[in-house]
């Protein structure tokens, strides 16, 4: 496999992961925000080392560098939002048990 599909591979792979993060069938509990945070996290490090190999690389295409960018913004976005939610549910959980408690 080239480094040009490699490059290709990985992008797809992070739209795929942020389009099923963000699609309405997607719910929201611990597990899956814990889930959904690390595969973000690995993928920003794929990223990270992608962008660092095309660095490397002559004649490299601006809106391929863009495109880049833009999928980092959305998966720290995406992060932001997923540990929010997380927090929320906890915070949830922690005042649902607690009202089983009083009963």
């Amino acid at each position: 496999m080239s480094v040009e599909d490699c490059r290709v591979c990985a992008i797809e792979k992070i739209k795929r992961e942020l389009k099923r993060a963000k699609s309405d069938q997607w719910t929201f509990d611990i597990d899956d925000i814990d889930l959904l945070v690390s595969t973000v996290e690995e993928q920003q490090k794929e990223l990270s080392q992608l962008g660092e190999e095309l660095g490397q690389w002559e004649g490299l295409e601006l809106d391929f560098k863009e495109e880049i960018e833009r999928l980092q913004k959305e998966i720290e976005w995406l992060k932001l939002q997923s540990l929010s939610v997380k927090e929320i549910a906890r915070h949830s959980d922690r005042r649902h048990r607690g009202s089983y408690r009083q009963r």
